[in-house]
């Protein structure tokens, strides 16, 4: 089915009677601006008005709409394969991916695990963390984050977001409880406890840039998350890659 650029009012009304948009009450939605096109960094409205896209589709447009690189890559990747499942297979574009992304890792990150979100990459680096220290003989339950962070919408993510400067306190008693540091001026001290730290670059940036990376990497096994769909890690911290910070 090919849909009309065009949306008309019966259109809007389905969309505010049916469909459940992110961040939202479904009751009393919030109204939506209908898009008819993009380019670059502007949003067309169906009425012809024009919006700057500062958040860039929630930082996965971070090249700007219609790139024509991307456009045309995206034209000749879909003739050809346009999905295959990962399990047992492979294929010369992952394969590229993944060689590019080893070569801006430092010494020591050498494997590539793909996910399909943001939410999905942190919660396959916490399992990725417990299974660690399970193949350690050591049973590890619990994270340890700083506060005012944003980690994801799925429930391990969740757990290891703000519980209460957020969305997620109303998840209070559903997820598992995890050690939540606040932010701080000064080194941390060892207390004798090996954690699992996980940090996002959008943490990093807004709520841990006081901290020096050496006081992080002398005390804990850092796990980045920093293979995002919404933050790719990529120059977010000043750095090509999020875990060269810490390196």
């Amino acid at each position: 089915m090919v849909y009309k650029n065009m949306i008309d009012q019966h259109g809007l009304d389905f969309d505010q009677r049916h469909i459940w948009h992110p961040y939202t009450s479904m009751t009393h939605p919030l109204p939506v601006y209908p898009v008819a096109s993009t380019q670059g960094c502007a949003l067309t409205l169906a009425d012809g008005r024009q919006l700057v896209d500062g958040m860039s589709s929630w930082w996965a447009a971070i090249h700007g709409y219609n790139h024509p690189q991307i456009t045309q890559a995206m034209k000749q990747q879909i003739d050809a394969m346009p999905h295959v499942m990962f399990g047992g297979i492979t294929h010369a574009p992952a394969i590229e991916l993944c060689r590019k992304l080893v070569e801006m890792t430092p010494d020591g990150l050498e494997c590539v695990f793909l996910a399909d979100s943001g939410s999905v990459a942190v919660e396959v680096a916490m399992k990725m963390a417990l299974q660690y220290w399970q193949a350690k003989g050591q049973q590890r339950r619990r994270f340890m984050t700083f506060r005012h962070g944003y980690h994801g919408d799925t429930f391990a993510a969740m757990s290891v977001c703000d519980p209460d400067n957020s969305m997620h306190s109303l998840w209070k008693g559903y997820l598992p409880e995890n050690l939540l540091l606040p932010p701080r001026k000064q080194g941390l001290t060892k207390n004798g406890m090996r954690q699992t730290l996980l940090l996002l670059p959008g943490c990093w940036q807004h709520t841990v840039t006081k901290l020096p990376p050496s006081s992080l990497s002398q005390w804990f096994r850092v796990l980045v998350g920093c293979g995002s769909t919404t933050r790719t890690g990529l120059n977010v911290c000043g750095k090509c890659a999020t875990a060269k910070v810490f390196c």
